[in-house]
């Protein structure tokens, strides 16, 4: 740990980037405060959360109200309920970061995860589109666990990053970080494939960069059976297979 922390220092980068966190939330009020928190506790700073409540109808305002007064990283925008994707694209409309992430309301960050982003862009600086590995947080045990994923088989080589999407999605959105010029190149999401708009999204941005797959685990995604991906399983293949 100490040889990793000096060489950390020692080759800090020269600049700080500003990153916008999109996080869309609907009725989530639950699990928004570990999320928010996991925001709080990174390890690098320059960072501001643009969240959207999509016409939630439980506790979801109070929460964000609480949060937003007492630190203005956080900027609350709301809106009439229209889907993930509509949140999303009224986030990005309204984001100030040269850099993009996403992390959605049910979800976590890793201590370090955007501070593991400035030293991939300083390795990488002609890449504009990256994702890591995650950790999955079963609601019902509590347990945490390494997502699993053999990087040779799953994560495909550059000349296969556009045709492997028709056999998987390969992604998982959480852990995603995007240089804001992309999306001035590609667009916003599809609001109209509300179960597959994420899928959509890398499908379109891989059809024009490259993207590069960082092998640290930055994020948490929790299982639970209100989630949108437990809940539209079938809806999430059709829009996927629209997107194709």
């Amino acid at each position: 740990v100490n040889i990793i922390r000096t060489k950390i220092i020692s080759n800090s980068p020269p600049s700080k980037p500003f990153i916008s966190v999109l996080i869309p939330t609907y009725n989530q009020a639950n699990y928004l405060p570990q999320t928010l928190n996991s925001l709080l506790a990174q390890t690098y700073t320059n960072w501001e959360a643009v969240i959207v409540n999509d016409g939630s109808t439980d506790y979801t305002s109070l929460i964000l109200e609480q949060y937003s007064s007492k630190d203005h990283r956080f900027r609350v925008f709301h809106k009439k309920n229209g889907g993930v994707g509509s949140a999303l694209n009224e986030a990005l409309r309204n984001a100030r970061g040269e850099w993009i992430c996403w992390l959605s309301s049910d979800d976590l960050f890793m201590r370090n995860k955007l501070e593991l982003h400035t030293y991939a862009f300083r390795k990488y600086p002609d890449i504009k589109f990256f994702h890591t590995d995650y950790y999955v947080l079963n609601e019902a045990t509590q347990e945490t666990t390494p997502s699993g994923i053999n990087y040779d088989e799953f994560i495909p080589s550059c000349e296969l990053q556009i045709i492997k999407f028709f056999q998987i999605n390969y992604f998982n959105g959480i852990t995603v970080c995007i240089h804001r010029s992309v999306f001035d190149c590609v667009g916003f999401f599809k609001e109209n494939l509300r179960n597959g708009q994420d899928f959509d999204m890398w499908l379109r941005i891989s059809a024009h960069y490259r993207s590069q797959f960082l092998r640290r685990k930055t994020s948490i995604t929790r299982i639970h059976p209100s989630s949108g991906t437990s809940i539209s399983v079938e809806a999430g293949i059709f829009d996927s297979a629209r997107a194709c």
